[in-house]
């Protein structure tokens, strides 16, 4: 007896179960679909052509969540641009009054000093010396690690200093 179409979306949607269940992982799936292509007779033609339209619709899927997946990274580039822009402004007006910490109702704001190394300025229009160089392939640049020793060791350079480290807003 032929089974009707209904019948054969019903198997469409149970393979569609047993593809998810492995959460994507299709591996050992093989018996599965091969046992669904056994039954083929002859709903054959019916059968691939469900399982066609059902590649077509997961591939529409997987588009469609794409591109979702695209709104929703632009939305949050926006979202952190905003966030930087009025954490920059909320720094500066910091600064300006001088204050250091200030505990509010949902949070506790405070500017606080960066933590780590200072920060390394060279001079690049000035020549390094070959001590405070390294070589890697095809061409030298500054030994960072050599040049900030000798700046923390107390030396004067007229190629590098040490920077301020500075000072950033810290919401908790």
């Amino acid at each position: 007896m032929a089974r009707s179409l209904l019948d054969i979306s019903d198997d469409m949607l149970a393979l569609d179960d047993v593809l998810d269940e492995r959460g994507g992982d299709v591996t050992g799936c093989e018996q599965i679909v091969d046992a669904w292509f056994s039954e083929l007779g002859a709903e054959r033609e019916r059968k691939l052509d469900g399982y066609a339209a059902f590649i077509r619709e997961l591939e529409a899927r997987a588009t469609a969540r794409m591109k979702e997946a695209e709104r929703l990274i632009a939305r949050h580039d926006v979202d952190m641009r905003k966030a930087d822009f009025l954490r920059a402004r909320l720094k500066a007006f910091f600064e300006v009054h001088k204050l250091t910490k200030v505990e509010c109702e949902r949070a506790t704001i405070s500017l606080v000093n960066n933590g780590g190394k200072a920060p390394l300025l060279i001079d690049e229009r000035a020549p390094v010396p070959p001590e405070f160089q390294r070589c890697i392939p095809e061409r030298w640049e500054p030994n960072k690690d050599a040049i900030r020793a000798a700046l923390e060791s107390g030396n004067s350079l007229t190629f590098a200093r040490l920077g301020e480290r500075g000072k950033q807003l810290r919401i908790r």
